[in-house]
């Protein structure tokens, strides 16, 4: 019995084998584009470089969102909402005139953000500074994980 359990086992292993489909050259399926599908904007691997759409594409924290969950003043709300706008204004810039030198553009957007910081921390109280910066830590962790 165990020999003619083997003896199966080893036929059908061998079958297996041989009905492996081979597909040749000629029967390959090539890939037609038609001329009018736009290729996505995605970043070149050995540049390094990111391109303006995909930039954008990820989601963005809504200045409205965090002025309700600090629980801010209407001073407060004002001054952070013309600080949220002249900030984000700054940072846009000097994205579009980096001209592709990544390595100042960082140093300056590093410039930017800190005294961006001090301006704020003028602004909020220390609680809601705190809070604040937890907000931004979780909407990183999102667009990190691509959600």
């Amino acid at each position: 019995m165990k020999n003619i359990l083997s003896v199966l086992c080893m036929i059908l292993i061998i079958s297996a084998c041989k009905t492996k489909k081979v597909i040749t050259p000629t029967a390959e399926k090539k890939k037609v584009v038609s001329p009018n599908v736009q290729k996505p904007d995605i970043p070149d691997a050995t540049t390094g470089k990111m391109g303006k759409n995909e930039r954008m594409r990820r989601p963005k924290i809504d200045p409205e969102q965090i002025v309700a969950q600090l629980g801010l003043s209407e001073s407060q709300e004002k001054s952070f909402l013309d600080f949220w706008e002249r900030n984000q204004a700054a940072m846009d810039k000097l994205r579009n005139e980096s001209n592709g030198d990544r390595t100042a553009m960082r140093s300056q957007l590093r410039a930017v953000r800190e005294s961006g910081r001090k301006e704020l921390e003028e602004i909020l109280t220390p609680e809601q500074f705190s809070e604040y910066k937890k907000i931004l830590a979780k909407d990183r962790m999102k667009s990190r994980r691509g959600q």
